[in-house]
């Protein structure tokens, strides 16, 4: 899936609230990867922790993103 129809993807589906992703980015910042997350808590902890975001803060990101 690309970036742009992932993006549409998430601004017509409702998911569920807690619902988590991570984004993976380039050396110069733009997105390389976008990754839904079945259990976020495997993620935050440990000895490198990942910033996970919710649908908002992704979708808000890939628009963002997409004027690159």
């Amino acid at each position: 899936m690309t970036k742009m129809s992932y993006l549409n993807f998430l601004k017509r589906t409702k998911l569920p609230p807690e619902t988590r992703w991570i984004i993976k980015t380039k050396s110069n910042g733009k997105v390389r990867e976008v990754k839904h997350l079945f259990d976020p808590k495997d993620y935050t902890g440990g000895s490198n922790p990942r910033i996970v975001h919710d649908q908002e803060t992704v979708i808000a990101i890939l628009e963002a993103n997409r004027a690159d």
